[in-house]
């Protein structure tokens, strides 16, 4: 991790030292095998996203639990949460108080201080765990990207070490990539993203900049996913950074944005073979497709 750190550095010219798609149609139902039984989910608003829709039907855990009836669905992710935050937990302020009007409440005792790792303890019969953050890391640093590079090797130390906790209850978690923010008609959105990715040195466009970033942080990840077979959905290449009606806010999954992600996680869960291969799966115009992920394999944003 630290070699990737420097080649991090170098990427973006710091010295270093030692120091419109289609949609799963709502209400739509997905075949999936008996062994899916409790799906839970972890992460921040990729999952977590009840504050940025208009109802509570649109939100993705209200989607997966549509689509998946007679599947338990446990929502333990947290807006805002950040690599830290869901490894150490942290107080779940941004998504709280509409997850209690809506009848997704995070557990009791809970309020101040939201730990996923302890919280699922508790829980019976998880079968797979759906698993998003990371995104966070960076949008808390977005006025001031010299922060960079402390902040990916805090990401690599962080995620592993989730996944090693979850991996002891059950093998079958599906990793999900960070997909890249709004950029529709060139327009950066509210949280100035691209422009953040253009203030980074070195050549290239902010889109050219933030595929860069991606596809350096990654292999890590990818690695990890090669070690326990698990599915990695490659949210960077089937969101469409052009198609404004994906997001709210430029950074937040909107109705639409959630059921390509709902789509996405119900394919997995249908097809992926937890005993054979890692595999990346994303979709592309209004097929899904996969592709091993083998030791060979070097991802880039489609």
């Amino acid at each position: 991790y630290q070699r990737r750190v420097r080649d991090l550095m170098w990427n973006f010219g710091w010295k270093t030292h030692k120091t419109q798609l289609p949609m799963m149609d709502q209400g739509k139902q997905a075949v999936v095998s008996e062994d899916v039984k409790h799906v839970v989910l972890i992460g921040d608003s990729t999952l977590d996203n009840i504050v940025w829709v208009k109802n509570a039907e649109q939100s993705i855990p209200s989607q997966l639990r549509t689509a998946l009836p007679g599947v338990q669905v446990t929502n333990y992710a947290a807006d805002g949460f950040n690599s830290h935050d869901v490894r150490h937990g942290a107080a779940p302020h941004i998504s709280r108080s509409a997850r209690a009007k809506t009848g997704d409440p995070f557990p009791a005792g809970c309020e101040s201080h939201f730990a996923p790792l302890k919280q699922i303890e508790s829980l019976s019969n998880i079968s797979h765990f759906v698993v998003s953050f990371g995104g966070n890391d960076v949008r808390e640093i977005l006025g001031d990207m010299t922060h960079l590079p402390n902040r990916v090797q805090n990401f690599w130390a962080n995620y592993p070490a989730v996944i090693e906790k979850l991996i002891k209850i059950t093998p079958k978690i599906i990793l999900l990539q960070q997909y890249r923010p709004s950029y529709g008609g060139g327009k950066d959105g509210p949280y100035h993203v691209y422009a953040a990715m253009a203030s980074l040195p070195g050549p290239g466009s902010p889109v050219s900049k933030i595929n860069n970033l991606m596809e350096m942080v990654y292999p890590p990840i990818l690695e990890l996913a090669r070690k326990y077979k698990l599915p990695v959905l490659d949210l960077a290449s089937s969101f469409d950074i052009n198609d404004e009606d994906l997001y709210e806010m430029q950074i937040e999954p909107s109705a639409k944005g959630g059921s390509l992600i709902t789509e996405l996680i119900c394919h997995t869960l249908s097809h992926h073979d937890f005993s054979s291969q890692s595999a990346i799966y994303f979709k592309s115009g209004s097929d899904i497709k996969s592709l091993p992920n083998t030791p060979e394999f070097k991802w880039k944003v489609q």
